[in-house]
């Protein structure tokens, strides 16, 4: 078993050799469980360790994309904040308080007005 932290210091070029030995050795074992005894933890930890390793690629071309985009106008769907249907159609923060000119003349013309009141003694 291979641990992420390991797999996500090689290359792609490392991690899709990896990937081929692994899913050889898996292909081995699917053999083996015909004709032979085998393990029974030895697929589940091969098919576990298939998908570490397609984990560890998908993070390297996330972030490899995610540089690519970082500048630019337009970003992937796949790069872009999650959030639900209706949060990613409202307004931003700077269109919410904008305020029509005749609201601002209104809001100047009758300010706030705060009131102290002095204990008496």
């Amino acid at each position: 078993m291979i641990q992420a932290s390991d797999l996500r210091a090689l290359s792609d070029e490392q991690l899709n050799n990896q990937h081929r030995e692994t899913v050889a050795e898996l292909q081995d074992l699917l053999q083996q469980k015909h004709t032979k005894q085998v393990e029974p933890d030895a697929i589940r930890m091969a098919r576990k360790s298939i998908a570490r390793i397609k984990t560890v690629q998908q993070e390297k071309k996330i972030k490899a994309m995610c540089e690519i985009y970082e500048k630019k106008r337009h970003v992937p769907k796949e790069l872009r904040e999650k959030k639900t249907r209706a949060l990613r159609r409202g307004l931003s923060s700077h269109q919410k308080h904008l305020k029509s000119k005749n609201t601002r003349i209104l809001m100047k013309k009758y300010p706030k007005r705060i009131f102290s009141y002095v204990k008496q003694e």
